[in-house]
């Protein structure tokens, strides 16, 4: 949606997916979508919502189209796919590693001050 927070990234994201399934499989996507909803691609800065298939197509049909939509994805996200020949490409996901982890730690020492606090409050006299 046009209120997501990390609008930008996610578009810039979804447009070189859809550069990689232009070049990989040409007609597969019919293009990117700016919907007025939030459809919670806000909860990651590379969130995609996909609509796959329609009345027009058969599900085997719909099928095959995720088949080649996930061939695609080692390329957009910068590792090679198995059997593949090819060197894989640019990263372009780094960092967001070094962030996820510096996350995780932040939330692990809240929560061990928390509980050492907890215990300290709750621990009671010592005296018999």
């Amino acid at each position: 949606g046009r209120q997501n927070p990390n609008m930008k990234t996610n578009l810039e994201f979804a447009k070189r997916v859809k550069a990689v399934l232009d070049k990989q499989h040409p007609g597969l996507s019919k293009g990117i979508f700016m919907g007025r909803g939030d459809y919670n691609q806000d909860l990651s800065p590379h969130s995609l919502l996909l609509e796959v298939g329609a009345h027009t197509n058969s599900k085997e049909e719909a099928q095959r189209g995720v088949a080649l939509f996930a061939d695609a994805i080692p390329t957009v996200i910068g590792v090679s796919a198995e059997g593949s020949n090819s060197p894989p490409a640019a990263k372009p996901l780094d960092g967001e590693s070094s962030k996820a982890w510096t996350t995780i730690l932040a939330i692990l020492a809240i929560v061990a001050a928390a509980a050492g606090g907890f215990y300290l409050i709750n621990r009671g006299s010592k005296t018999s």
